[in-house]
């Protein structure tokens, strides 16, 4: 297939596009290198030994994003391109509901004029808000505390709106929990710019960037007072796109799923696991709660793996090797 993935030198998009260049399809990455690296570019060959497209630019230029697609004519694409921290949203509200929603506006609408059918979106489970139940299935009520989560419930409604109106169309929104981890090799880690997620702050810490890891809030109501998220490793999330690409052949319409390990880890059982996984102590600098935080979160993952066929394969110890 002819695939074009927006955000795809970025974390998730270097590893997904990993897996499909060697299953041989074609690939077109753009993204305009706002909190990724050129040099990642090299990493996907190294890898994979195959070519590949790279534009730089914003998904939000659609004189830009419509050339693209023109001369490209893809059969799906993958949308990961978008603004992503929680406490930046908090501050920059605006801002992230006009990007983010501009983005996927434009590369939808040149979807529709060049006649690509299939599109996989990139959203959170942040859409869900603090949860009512748990674990937090596909059919729990939607109600995002801030910004970004809600930018991501604004998109999946567009979306849904295109499938209604476009009876052609086949939408799959994945709900990501806490993707983590590298690829085997461990060139295609978590490493932004400005890092807001634990995973990434304690690989700055580790690797002598910081001489503490704060850890926000201790007096949440569990175990030990820190909150309980689901990661999902990056190999796993990885996985679960190709599964989608399969399931999209054969569907039309919206579709929503999400992909997480259906278990909880506290932030200092994380903590915990990379000190003994990599033998090692990490100091810890505890720091009030963040606004937008909420205390306990993990998903329900029938659906996805009666539906698609998906479930995760690694464990929190695997997600916790740092390669040397």
């Amino acid at each position: 297939m002819k695939i074009i993935i927006t955000g795809g030198l970025g974390y998730i998009g270097s590893n997904i596009a990993v897996k499909l260049l060697k299953q041989n399809h074609n690939i077109l990455l753009i993204d305009n290198l706002k909190n990724s690296k050129i040099s990642v570019s090299k990493k996907i060959f190294k890898l994979t030994k195959k070519k590949f497209i790279f534009k730089k630019e914003n998904c939000n230029n659609k004189r830009k994003i419509f050339s693209i697609f023109k001369k490209f004519k893809p059969d799906l694409v993958i949308h990961l391109a978008g603004l992503k921290s929680v406490s930046e949203s908090i501050r920059l509200p605006r801002r992230y509901l006009n990007e983010n929603l501009k983005n996927v506006y434009v590369v939808a609408q040149a979807m529709i004029a060049h006649n690509t059918k299939k599109l996989i979106f990139s959203s959170s489970a942040t859409v869900y808000g603090k949860p009512k139940y748990l674990p937090v299935n596909e059919d729990h009520p939607t109600n995002p505390i801030n910004p970004y989560g809600k930018s991501k419930l604004l998109i999946e409604e567009y979306l849904k709106s295109l499938c209604d109106k476009y009876s052609n169309l086949s939408i799959v929104s994945l709900r990501y929990f806490n993707p983590v981890g590298s690829d085997k090799s461990g060139l295609l880690t978590d490493n932004p710019k400005k890092p807001n997620n634990l995973f990434p702050k304690i690989l700055q810490v580790i690797n002598g960037k910081f001489k503490y890891l704060p850890v926000f809030g201790k007096n949440y109501k569990t175990s030990n007072g820190t909150t309980i998220r689901d990661y999902i490793h990056i190999l796993d999330l990885s996985d679960a796109h190709i599964s989608s690409i399969r399931y999209l052949k054969k569907q039309n319409g919206f579709h929503v799923f999400n992909v997480g390990t259906g278990k909880g880890l506290t932030a200092l059982e994380v903590i915990k696991k990379f000190e003994e996984v990599n033998n090692l102590k990490i100091n810890i600098n505890f720091k009030k709660r963040r606004p937008g935080d909420v205390p306990i979160i993990y998903a329900g993952v029938k659906k996805i793996k009666k539906l698609i066929g998906w479930s995760s394969k690694y464990g929190i110890n695997q997600m916790c090797i740092v390669k040397k």
